[in-house]
């Protein structure tokens, strides 16, 4: 678990993640938006100082048996935190959840070194051939570059290639992870919309902008550019849900909290 993981956020996507974990209320929006009646919620808990887990520990695969035999070997040692997990109801479905409140949030370069970039650079590449279709054109720049100067003329998306790795190895390479066929993973990218924690208008991104966004991020993703031809053919991955959530006004916590 990262050091910063265990603690109550003040602003921003981390906030409000913790809030609709951990809020009937907001928790049962959510869902909704998911077409799920129930979720178990397995992080980031009140109750556990909002603990975030990688799937490699074994505080989660205590709470999750069926990750006890996962190969991860795949991917480099330090695999990535996801900021909510949960599971449905009949356990049939692992949900992996990435939060975002604002857009340059979304541009995230990788730290690795030279031996796990060769790893990680792999990985991704099959990824990107078959999420993406054999058409799509891998460009390492955009999915796994270390040093970005200018991130929005120069954007990464690496968190989001390192999520969609995760998420295309453990649903449709399970002759390398051995998870059971019985589960299916689903990542669920949950946007805030006009999030006002921040106090920055620039940061409160209207649905619309949201939306127009991902065209251009998956669009550079499988073709390596976002020309303007080329983003209406632009579907999304299966499997991966892509969430707005508009907290209104009236969500005060004091008048939220659990009965």
């Amino acid at each position: 678990m990262s050091n910063t993981s265990n603690q109550k956020a003040e602003k921003g996507s981390k906030y409000w993640m913790q809030e609709i974990v951990n809020n009937k209320y907001l928790r049962e929006e959510l869902e909704n938006k998911l077409g799920v009646k129930s979720l178990e919620w397995i992080s980031p808990l009140e109750n556990e100082s909002y603990d975030e887990y990688k799937l490699t520990e074994e505080k989660l695969k205590e709470k999750i048996p069926s990750l006890k035999e996962v190969d991860f070997s795949f991917w480099p040692k330090n695999g990535p935190e996801w900021d909510a997990i949960a599971l449905s109801e009949d356990g049939s479905e692992l949900y992996l959840f990435e939060a975002k409140s604002h857009l340059t949030e979304m541009y995230k370069e990788t730290g690795a070194g030279a031996d796990s970039l060769k790893v990680i650079s792999k990985c991704m590449q099959e990824t990107c051939t078959k999420l993406f279709g054999s058409e799509s054109k891998y460009n390492k720049e955009i999915w796994e570059k270390s040093e970005v100067k200018d991130k929005k003329k120069n954007p990464s998306f690496y968190q989001l290639g390192n999520r969609l790795t995760f998420l295309y190895y453990l649903n449709e390479r399970r002759d390398v992870t051995k998870l059971s066929k019985s589960i299916k993973v689903k990542l669920v990218l949950l946007n805030i919309v006009n999030d006002y924690t921040h106090n920055d208008e620039n940061k409160m991104i209207p649905r619309g902008k949201w939306e127009e966004h991902y065209k251009k991020v998956f669009c550079m993703m499988k073709y390596g550019d976002n020309s303007e031809e080329k983003l209406e053919e632009i579907k999304i991955p299966e499997n991966v849900e892509i969430i707005y959530f508009e907290p209104s006004w009236k969500y005060n916590r004091s008048e939220l909290l659990e009965e």
